[in-house]
């Protein structure tokens, strides 16, 4: 008998052969698309990220340029449902969103949404609901995907050099003045309904707030008249065993009046001239170590001098800031017939010192 394969062992061969390609073909075909979802998932969400960090230091404001319209009346129910479920405004099968500024959040190297690709190439931001979407659409195998969803999310998670960061995410901030004052400063925490809160501090401590509820977000207020800092710890019902913080820093307060000092001795001139200046004083010192000098100014023979009753006192910031002579450098210049000089220094928080000198040896 002649040795060799017979036709059965030979087709046995061939479909073991076939079977181990279309495995390797599947495989390497999912490794691809796992690479690509890391890939894409990873920039989305440092877009996300810095996006809230930019809306959070800037009162609720979001770093965007003009709108971007996407059109959804021909996606299938995947790629419909991620707008859908962020509960995002759909009006005949459009949904509109802002183009992200990336000079305001300080990203230059994108590998996706760099416009490249056509004009829909770019990430962009829902007003409504603060998600950021990929504008094109992200086709990985045959899905197409928008936003980061729990598949991106859970891509993420099970990579242990890119662990996903949800803090700040979904904690709103909004403070009541983030320009410089003196006044009390209140801040909304806003925390979607469908995360629950374990602790609220501040400057470490338990927290006194107010709460209401508002679009979809339970809402904490707390307020406080000096700089402090606010930690919300709060997880996602859907996932209670991992807790997430968020803070914000209250850092525009300033509550202290700046120092003035003058040197009260006159400094008279040796020849009148045309100006009829007949002298000088010098300022020795003004500073404000938190908000910086606002006005510096001063005023000849000021009905604010000497004793000033309660009334008058509360009429200087206004009078001042609308009156007086803009004092240059650190020197006042002393004209004839001037008794006295009032010095008034205000920060830029609003608070104010002032000083009077009598003018001696005129």
């Amino acid at each position: 008998m002649k040795k060799g394969f017979s036709f059965a062992v030979l087709s046995i061969t061939i479909l073991i052969m076939i079977i181990l390609l279309t495995s390797m073909t599947v495989a390497g075909t999912n490794t691809v698309n796992n690479s690509k979802k890391l890939s894409f998932a990873t920039e989305i969400n440092m877009v996300e990220q810095a996006v809230n960090s930019y809306k959070q230091k800037n009162n609720g404001i979001y770093p965007i340029r003009e709108n971007v319209v996407v059109d959804i009346s021909n996606l299938n129910e995947f790629s419909v449902n991620q707008f859908e479920a962020n509960g995002e405004d759909i009006v005949d099968r459009k949904v509109v969103l802002n183009e992200i500024d990336f000079s305001k959040i300080s990203i230059v190297s994108l590998k996706y949404g760099n416009t490249t690709e056509g004009e829909n190439d770019i990430y962009a931001v829902s007003p409504k609901t603060g998600k950021v979407y990929y504008a094109k659409g992200m086709k990985i195998g045959n899905k197409l995907y928008f936003t980061l969803t729990n598949e991106l999310k859970n891509s993420l998670n099970n990579n242990s050099s890119q662990k996903i960061n949800s803090d700040n995410s979904l904690v709103v901030f909004s403070a009541s003045n983030v320009e410089w004052t003196n006044e009390t400063v209140s801040v909304e925490v806003k925390v979607p309904i469908s995360c629950s809160i374990t602790s609220i501090s501040v400057n470490g401590e338990s927290a006194t707030y107010a709460t209401s509820q508002n679009s979809g977000y339970n809402i904490y207020t707390i307020s406080g008249s000096e700089n402090y800092s606010v930690e919300v710890k709060y997880f996602e019902n859907s996932n209670e065993s991992k807790i997430l913080s968020a803070t914000y820093t209250v850092n525009n307060v300033d509550n202290l009046s700046p120092t003035l000092q003058i040197d009260e001795n006159f400094v008279p001139l040796k020849t009148l001239n045309e100006s009829n200046l007949v002298g000088y004083i010098k300022i020795l010192n003004m500073s404000d170590t938190l908000s910086g000098i606002k006005y510096l100014k001063y005023e000849n023979n000021s009905v604010f001098a000497g004793t000033i009753s309660d009334d008058q006192k509360n009429n200087i910031k206004s009078h001042f800031e609308n009156n007086g002579k803009q004092i240059d450098g650190n020197v006042i210049p002393i004209e004839k017939g001037t008794r006295q000089i009032t010095v008034y220094l205000e920060d830029k928080a609003g608070n104010w010192t002032m000083q009077s000198i009598d003018i001696d040896n005129i």
